[in-house]
């Protein structure tokens, strides 16, 4: 029975112990959070029994095999250094520390102590995403990797988003990526498998809705020098619908992976010339997406799949790799690559705000 403590009692956390109840031999014992009258209610919601202000008291008396950090980013470097040093496991929401060195510190730690961690960028395990990536790794039907776009969207205008860029005490706004160092780990992470640590990137970042507090666009090349790939990221608060989804160009065939609508598709080359190659095509689609449908809509209509389910499965993971001492669920070399890539985003961001 692995022991799980969570620290924070925001909307993330109450997703956290949603997930966790529905996996077997665990068990959440403690609670954290300063404020007194959310992390009690959540409690109480939940039937966790042990509620705390000091993460320092908390580690000492329930000893946890794991901690979740829910917290907001700037705490998670401390949070964490504080678990793995407390003999725990760590899982961390994303990002997983504001700067990279941290990043590589606590990998390090984890290490060195015979832990584990884990970042919170749960769409990579998605059941799409393990299938378009299962796809990329026979050569043989996809080739080599040319090119990949990533399109992440967010919703500024949402309550939260209101918050934000009303507010230039925000703690998002005071982080030094913004907005974007909040969320982009998620669309960095579905190309970090794909790329080496010789990259070159360029970033532009702006503020379209002039909302004055933050940038709320952002685009990023990158050149894979190593392999000559090259990769885009499209962070969007402007354009509708809200979408993520990720395209990967292969020297053979295109795959095209949706994170908001969950499913799959393949671009590929026409068996049969003309208007009736393309016919057939769009005919092949049509089935795929058809069989998608289907199971999707049995999977969420009798509960099978909920919006979290990813999450869950990344958990599930993580326990199996702490439970059995495997490998980490995901690869540290590619924790470190986001961190690394997300460190030179921020650090082009602020150059052009000294310039402007």
């Amino acid at each position: 029975m692995l022991k799980i403590c969570i620290v924070g009692a925001g909307q993330i956390a109450e997703a956290h112990i949603e997930e966790i109840k529905k996996i077997t031999e665990t068990k959440i014992v403690g609670l954290c959070d300063l404020r007194v009258s959310p992390t009690q209610a959540l409690a109480d919601k939940y039937q966790i029994n042990n509620c705390y202000t000091s993460v320092d008291e908390m580690l000492k008396i329930e000893q946890p095999d794991v901690v979740h950090i829910t917290t907001p980013p700037g705490s998670h470097f401390t949070l964490a250094l504080k678990s793995l040093n407390a003999g725990s496991s760590v899982y961390i929401e994303k990002p997983v520390t504001l700067i990279a060195k941290e990043t590589a510190e606590l990998i390090d730690l984890a290490k060195s102590k015979g832990l584990k961690l884990c970042s919170g960028t749960h769409r990579l395990k998605s059941t799409e995403t393990k299938k378009v990536f299962e796809m990329i790794s026979n050569t043989e039907h996809f080739g080599e990797m040319i090119h990949m776009d990533a399109v992440f969207g967010y919703n500024l205008s949402g309550i939260f988003g209101k918050l934000v860029t009303t507010n230039p005490d925000h703690w998002i706004a005071k982080l030094p990526g913004q907005l974007f160092q909040n969320n982009i780990s998620h669309p960095i992470a579905m190309l970090a498998p794909f790329l080496s640590d010789d990259l070159e990137i360029t970033t532009l970042a702006y503020d379209r809705s002039k909302n004055g507090v933050v940038n709320d666009e952002l685009r990023v090349q990158v050149l894979d020098k190593k392999n000559m790939t090259t990769a885009s990221i499209l962070f969007t608060s402007n354009a509708r619908p809200v979408q993520f989804f990720v395209r990967y160009f292969g020297s053979k065939t295109t795959l095209n992976l949706n994170l908001t609508e969950h499913y799959w598709m393949e671009d590929s080359v026409s068996s049969f010339p003309g208007g009736l190659g393309l016919s057939l095509n769009i005919r092949t689609r049509a089935k795929l997406l058809s069989k998608q449908y289907w199971t999707n809509f049995k999977a969420f209509w009798l509960g099978r799949e909920t919006f979290f389910s990813d999450m869950k499965e990344l958990f599930e993971t993580f326990y199996f790799s702490i439970n059995n001492n495997s490998k980490e669920p995901i690869l540290y070399e590619e924790v470190q690559r986001t961190s690394d890539i997300i460190d030179v985003i921020c650090e082009q961001i602020n150059k052009q705000k000294d310039k402007s």
